[in-house]
């Protein structure tokens, strides 16, 4: 059932034709990490990954802080040979 959502909400994203969908569409492919063609910037497929992304970012808020967000990424990060 959240599946059927989530192509709902793609779909009716995919189909409306304002500035603000637009920017959404954008923002939701950037999100997924996806490198598009110049022929086609945005698809389907981009937009759930994005949309999955949006959703667990949202969720992370929800549980925890910002700065506790940066405190588990810098850690990540040293623990994996990184600068942080």
């Amino acid at each position: 059932m959240i599946a059927t959502q989530a192509c709902i909400l793609v779909w009716r994203l995919s189909a409306q034709q304002t500035e603000e969908a637009q920017a959404a569409r954008q923002f939701l492919v950037r999100l997924s990490g996806r490198q598009m063609k110049a022929s086609r910037l945005v698809t389907p497929s981009a937009l759930l990954a994005g949309a999955f992304i949006l959703f667990a970012i949202l969720d992370s808020l929800d549980h925890s802080s910002i700065p506790e967000l940066r405190a588990f990424a810098n850690s990540i990060l040293l623990a994996n040979g990184g600068d942080g």
